[in-house]
């Protein structure tokens, strides 16, 4: 089985680097972003499975990015994270194939979160009649 390949897209340093290290503690290999735009180049080269990113990003935001990649890879499961409720951020998302959560506060929160999402992902909805 191929190396799932996660992209984290934050631009605190600290939290990119504690998200980077429990991935790839798991066996993840994990690509790493400071905004959108730096994102974006990497979609093109490395399809992740799966993209996590924090939502309130300077430049374009991740819900720029998160609709970005929705449009050119649904085989890219994607993640926004929100530090606090964010009601504009759930309406934007309302009718995307997009997950979003409150910032994992721990280890086990945010594999669990990396793992339905992957899983989520790479089971289609069934086609509307």
């Amino acid at each position: 089985m191929r190396r799932r390949t996660i992209l984290v897209v934050n631009d605190e340093p600290g939290v990119q680097d504690l998200w980077a290290q429990i991935l790839s503690e798991e066996g993840f290999r994990v690509l790493r972003a400071r905004d959108a735009v730096e994102a974006s180049t990497y979609l093109a080269i490395y399809r992740p499975t799966l993209a996590i990113c924090k939502a309130r990003l300077p430049g374009p935001d991740g819900v720029w990015l998160a609709e970005m990649i929705r449009s050119k890879s649904r085989a890219t499961a994607v993640v926004l994270v929100e530090g606090e409720s964010d009601a504009d951020l759930r309406a934007a998302l309302r009718d995307t194939n997009v997950a979003h959560v409150h910032g994992p506060r721990d280890r086990e929160e945010l594999l669990t979160t990396v793992r339905r999402a992957i899983e989520w992902n790479s089971h289609p909805a069934p086609a509307a009649h």
